[in-house]
């Protein structure tokens, strides 16, 4: 079983926070991680329709509504599982963000230079991730990943960029999965990231591959396999009992799940009844239709 980079992550960080977010649990009260993700959502969606097969240069006034409409399904899909909406006057606001992206990308190269798009939001099944954008460069494989910060100031920017280098989802799990499909050694990949605030910016920066970093931390998530003894990072997170670390306050904000340890004991009523949600993960197909009918049924 190979486990996609953000389960991986998170077990790394914490199980039992990996097994709250698998059972769907979530946060009553929609607050400001919601609201970057949607607006993330929004953006991904309409760079991947802009960038799908010349599709956005033949439709660009349909760009930016499917990333509207992206972002409108989760809404509703949030009012609709029971969630709370305090600040509905976020929703312009995100859908401004949204706007603004998908203009920029539409007027400016946001793509390296000599890269040439062949797929977006490019599934490799088998190896359990999206790649936002594949293509080639110099005849060799390559990817992009979009990245939407909320606020970032300059002179965190560089350091922000810097973390890419050694992700594990950009840096490993994709050029491992994408070598593997298409049989050719991935050499660089490049990450765009799009800041919202304070000062509107798009930076980039392209990334080369240590395949030397890749090979070990491929071992390690696989396991030497030679005695049939569960040893990978992957086995592990299959038959291993949860666990807590101590990354409870560790990120940009305290974990979501802190009450759920620490106050109600992961006992599901009591997290019901405290503030705590389980909501069904957006079906993709749900999303891909509430895209065609606010774009009139245009893809």
């Amino acid at each position: 079983m190979i486990y996609s980079p953000s389960q991986s992550k998170t077990f790394l960080e914490c199980s039992t926070k990996r097994m709250l977010s698998q059972e769907g649990w979530t946060e009553r009260i929609v607050g400001i991680r919601d609201w970057t993700a949607w607006t993330g959502q929004g953006v991904h969606a309409g760079l991947a329709s802009y960038f799908s097969h010349d599709w956005g240069k033949v439709y660009p006034e349909l760009v930016v509504p499917r990333g509207h409409a992206a972002f409108q399904a989760e809404y509703e899909h949030a009012i609709k599982s029971g969630r709370i909406i305090p600040n509905t006057f976020y929703v312009n606001e995100a859908k401004a963000h949204i706007e603004r992206c998908l203009e920029y990308a539409m007027k400016n190269d946001v793509l390296p230079a000599g890269f040439e798009v062949e797929r977006t939001e490019q599934t490799l099944g088998d190896y359990n991730c999206i790649l936002d954008v594949v293509g080639k460069k110099n005849g060799k494989p390559t990817f992009i990943d979009w990245k939407v910060k909320n606020k970032l100031r300059l002179d965190y920017l560089d350091q922000e960029l810097e973390k890419y280098r050694y992700d594990w989802k950009e840096a490993r799990h994709y050029p491992w999965a994408l070598s593997e499909v298409t049989g050719q050694r991935v050499e660089e990949y490049t990450v765009v990231i799009f800041v919202l605030g304070p000062q509107f910016r798009v930076v980039k920066r392209t990334y080369p591959v240590n395949w030397k970093v890749v090979e070990r931390w491929a071992q390690g998530c696989m396991g030497p396999k030679l005695t049939g003894e569960l040893d990978g990072l992957w086995d592990t997170m299959t038959y291993e009992e949860p666990w807590q670390s101590n990354a409870c306050m560790g990120g940009q904000w305290p974990c979501e799940y802190l009450d759920a340890c620490w106050t109600y004991d992961l006992d599901r009523e009591k997290m019901r009844t405290g503030g705590l949600i389980q909501v069904q993960r957006i079906d993709k197909q749900i999303l891909a239709t509430s895209q065609q009918t606010e774009q009139g049924g245009a893809i």
